[in-house]
């Protein structure tokens, strides 16, 4: 039992000598607050690099959009109702949808000399352009139909007052600047490239003069371009706030789930979102989080090395004790108690301290790079996958310490040591034959596989196994 002595003898002597263990101590702080701060950094890193990927991207680039093509008025709102109510599931990750309606381009048959055009329908235009001159058009429901134009140049400036388009007559009563990709995407108003906007859309340049309408339901409702085709759109903006490295997983199965389910049904929708950019970001910051592990397996080793040395320092002394309570009658299990006190209380109490510095450093960090300090510290440091390692790490401190108290290594110490060494080049080798390489694959597969975390860890203690054997021979050949 602890209160039976050995406790006390345990506590006793780490108060006397408590320089013995400092080095020990000092390595496992430093060790569980490196594999705390790299742990920290790699959700870090990503989420910035998430963050700042979707602030390059522009409003229509970093939403949700959902779309289908109709050549009439049939079903349209059947299409409105089927998509709103699927993107409403999308819960908090997204506003409520932008709706949209691009006509197909079309020609004004009683006028062969007057541009081709292109109906835009948006509600409140004013939200997504600014006018530029004349004023805003009334919803357009009948005949005739107001519109502002939103184009430049010589097509633009040849375009009549009046156009008519199939049954409806367009009355341009202004024109207007779009100032957001909402919910049009940039179409080509200076007349530059071609507008595919839709799968039907065959017409040759030069694109054509684009009008905007007022109304997306009332334009595509309306009789009189009940024959002409048409792409219903609905745009959802992504909440970036919504969007972290701990928070992918639930926004991009959000997104399949919306894909699923309109797949599902009898209509033809597409769906477009930023998944893809994400996914990038996460898999460099996958590949970046193998880098570091790699980094924190070095550290480990390097730890279990210095902690067997450090053991074969105090090897004599300890002996000594465990001697003396041998000769006082100490059972086996009495000894081990010592042994484990003597080790793990010093290890595990560094491993605390370590883990308290490092949770305060990603805390700090994440605070200059303006990533939510608390998500980010329950999405690393709060996980168990840490925690553990972080009390893996001082049992190795103590481990090592333990056998290089234990063990004394005789001259064929050595020679035991060759078939870890051959059992890391067989599976570097494996890993190479099979064409994965060392790379980033390898580095993004990290947690899923050995290799990263065994090779410089197994290759470590080899060499600090020799040295148990080495290094006091040459300290007993210089003494």
């Amino acid at each position: 039992m602890f209160t039976d002595g050995v406790g006390g003898l345990a506590v006793d002597r780490l108060r006397r000598r408590p320089g013995q263990w400092l080095s020990v101590g000092a390595a496992v702080v430093a060790a569980v607050a490196l594999v705390t701060i790299l742990a920290g950094l790699s959700v870090s890193a990503t989420d910035l690099a998430i963050q700042q990927t979707l602030e390059r991207l522009d409003p229509a680039g970093r939403a949700i959009q959902v779309s289908i093509f109709a050549p009439t008025d049939e079903h349209g709102a059947t299409y409105d109702e089927g998509a709103r109510a699927a993107i409403a599931r999308l819960g908090a990750i997204a506003d409520a949808p932008v709706p949209g309606v691009i006509f197909n381009r079309a020609h004004d048959q009683r006028n062969l000399a007057a541009p081709d055009v292109q109906l835009l329908a948006a509600d409140d235009l004013a939200r997504w352009s600014t006018l530029a001159a004349g004023r805003w058009p009334a919803p357009c429901s009948g005949t005739p139909c107001e519109v502002v134009l939103a184009s430049h140049g010589a097509q633009a400036d040849a375009l009549p007052a009046r156009v008519t388009v199939a049954g409806v007559e367009l009355h341009v009563v202004g024109r207007a600047e779009l100032t957001s990709s909402l919910p049009f995407e940039r179409p080509d108003l200076d007349a530059q490239r071609a507008y595919g906007n839709d799968p039907t859309d065959v017409e040759p340049d030069p694109p054509p003069a684009y009008l905007l309408v007022e109304g997306s339901r009332d334009a595509a409702a309306n009789a009189g371009l009940a024959d002409v085709g048409r792409t219903y759109r609905w745009t959802a903006p992504l909440h970036a706030e919504a969007v972290h490295a701990w928070t992918v997983a639930p926004v991009t199965g959000a997104i399949e789930r919306l894909q699923r389910e309109l797949a599902g049904t009898t209509h033809d929708y597409a769906v477009r979102s930023p998944s893809g950019a994400i996914d990038n970001e996460v898999a460099r910051g996958q590949t970046a989080a193998g880098r570091l592990e790699l980094v924190g397996a070095l550290a480990l080793a390097v730890l279990g090395a210095f902690a067997a040395f450090a053991g074969v320092v105090v090897r004599s002394d300890v002996r000594l004790e465990i001697r003396r309570l041998r000769r006082s009658g100490a059972t086996t299990a009495r000894v081990a108690i010592f042994l484990a006190l003597e080790v793990l209380v010093p290890a595990l109490g560094a491993g605390i301290a370590g883990l308290v510095i490092g949770t305060l450093v990603v805390a700090w960090l994440a605070g200059t790079t303006g990533t939510p300090v608390g998500p980010l510290l329950i999405a690393t440091i709060g996980q168990p996958g840490t925690l553990a390692l972080a009390v893996a790490t001082a049992l190795v401190a103590a481990g090592g310490v333990l056998a290089g108290i234990l063990v004394t290594p005789r001259r064929g110490f050595v020679l035991g040591l060759l078939p870890g060494l051959l059992a890391v080049g067989v599976v570097l080798a494996w890993q190479l034959l099979a064409g994965e390489g060392l790379g980033d694959q390898l580095l993004r597969g990290a947690l899923g596989g050995p290799v990263l975390v065994l090779l410089p860890a197994s290759l470590a203690f080899a060499v600090a196994g020799a040295f148990l054997v080495v290094v006091p021979a040459v300290l007993r050949a210089v003494a």
